[in-house]
């Protein structure tokens, strides 16, 4: 269930920003794009070297719902310091994201077939 919760987690926070972008009009910014991907790349990175505590911790509902909140709170101070650009740097973290579970899920199935 981790992965699939997760990318459900992902989803679910995606889906409210893609339609503020759209309402304030966030660009389709390639470096801002690219800011939020590389940002997730390192997060998961630097993740990874404790993968084990990060799960447990992770499992935490209070955990889980604390890292909602902060994706929506970084997005509305990114508005707020920034202007919408922002919305775009975290919709693309989150998307690379997506995409990386897609890739770790992938993996996992080749191998096990």
């Amino acid at each position: 269930m981790g992965r699939r919760r997760d990318a459900l987690l992902a989803v679910l926070v995606s889906i409210p920003l893609v339609g503020a972008g759209v309402l304030l009009d966030a660009p389709a910014d390639p470096l801002a794009a690219t800011l939020g991907a590389a940002g997730a790349l390192v997060l998961e990175g630097l993740l990874s070297f404790d993968a084990p505590r990060v799960r447990r911790a992770w499992d935490r509902p209070a955990v889980q719902i604390g890292a909602v909140l902060a994706a929506f709170v970084a997005a509305a101070v990114g508005v707020a310091r920034v202007g919408p650009v922002a919305v775009t740097v975290v919709v693309a973290g989150l998307a690379t994201y997506l995409l990386v579970l897609g890739g770790v899920s992938l993996r996992d199935a080749l191998r096990d077939a």
